[in-house]
């Protein structure tokens, strides 16, 4: 039997349907960088908590520290308000508040943001109040892109995160979000001296074959990703031009298809026709919207007309840039949630003698 069946066959049936061709998706995209046994362990992971291997909510991570392979696992925390929800006693939570007392050029971002979770205790609605602050939580200049752009949602995440676990212990232990430890995993130190030129190696192979940890893409970086901004920006730096085009797979979840037509102009400027394509509007697994531009006809023009919204899909995705602006082309449709799929025909052989 092999990984993907043995991994298949913890999935609890009764809760969730996983095909044998899903586990095979999740295996070559949100599971691409674990062995059998990690995945393993990802797919029990998925049991326990009740959730779809495809759904984004568990987004497994290997890394290499001190020479030693680790896997962690981090989810959203939509994911945390869900399971404190589903236990009946969850009474919501209050909008995070915050106080300033950084000081320089930090003076704009929050120091400390506080949180409180209500939960039913015996009948009674009591609060579990929870505080982040922002030294220990903001991972640095180099990898707080998202910290600064945003440091209100991302400081009052780790708040929230820390709240709901306090309420609900045993529902939420041993689950974090990316964000709480983001400085943690990125600050750890590595050996010095021959150590650490040995792990510079692999680390350099394994370039543009890894799960981001910023934006999570598989084989390169999402559109908002600072790690792509930086890559294209050092490329243009060295070659003069633009980086080449990546493709990538990605698991989006479909807001809208919009059937739209461009306009076919000869060498004078004048029409000629149209030419239709589908803008598909998307939240990536960072929850960013993206929109991808399917240019196709026939039959995958049609299958994703038919694509509801809130839809889980993925896709092959080639980037595309033109001056300063970067599109994303359809390149292919590997699954589509809940598509039917068409048996194909057989056909009839005659029994000899007829």
């Amino acid at each position: 039997m092999s990984a993907e069946q043995k991994a298949l066959a913890v999935v609890p049936q009764e809760k969730m349907t996983v095909t044998s061709e899903q586990m095979n998706i999740a295996r070559q995209t949100v599971a691409k960088d674990l062995d059998d046994n990690q995945f393993a362990l990802f797919c029990y992971n998925c049991q326990r908590l009740g959730i779809h291997p495809l759904d984004g909510l568990l987004v497994p991570i290997v890394r290499t520290t001190d020479g030693e392979k680790k896997l962690t696992f981090v989810n959203t925390v939509d994911l945390l308000r869900s399971r404190a929800a589903e236990t009946g006693d969850y009474a919501g939570s209050d909008d995070p508040a915050f106080e300033y007392e950084l000081q320089g050029e930090n003076a704009r971002y929050p120091s400390d943001a506080h949180v409180t979770v209500w939960k039913f205790v015996q009948g009674e609605r009591c609060s579990f109040s929870a505080t982040a602050r922002w030294e220990e939580y903001y991972p640095g200049e180099k990898q707080g892109f998202m910290w600064r752009n945003k440091p209100h949602v991302m400081l009052g995440k780790c708040a929230e995160a820390l709240a709901l676990r306090k309420a609900f212990p045993k529902q939420l232990a041993g689950l974090y979000i990316p964000e709480e430890l983001q400085k943690e995993i990125e600050s750890r130190p590595a050996k010095a001296g021959g150590a650490k030129q040995q792990q510079s190696k692999p680390a350099q192979k394994q370039t543009g074959d890894v799960m981001c940890n910023e934006c999570r893409a598989i084989n390169g970086h999402l559109p908002n990703c600072p790690h792509r901004k930086a890559q294209e920006a050092q490329v243009n730096a060295q070659q003069g031009e633009p980086a080449t085009s990546e493709l990538l797979t990605w698991l989006v979840q479909v807001e809208a298809v919009d059937p739209r037509e461009r306009d076919i102009k000869d060498k004078t400027g004048k029409v000629t026709g149209k030419r239709p394509f589908l803008m598909v509007t998307c939240f990536n697994s960072a929850n960013e919207n993206v929109t991808i531009y399917a240019w196709h006809t026939g039959e995958m023009r049609e299958r994703l007309l038919a694509v509801k919204p809130k839809t889980k899909c993925v896709f092959k995705v080639k980037s595309q840039k033109s001056g300063n602006t970067t599109y994303y082309n359809l390149e292919e449709i590997v699954e589509i949630t809940g598509e039917k799929k068409s048996e194909p025909e057989q056909e009839y052989m005659p029994e000899e003698g007829q």
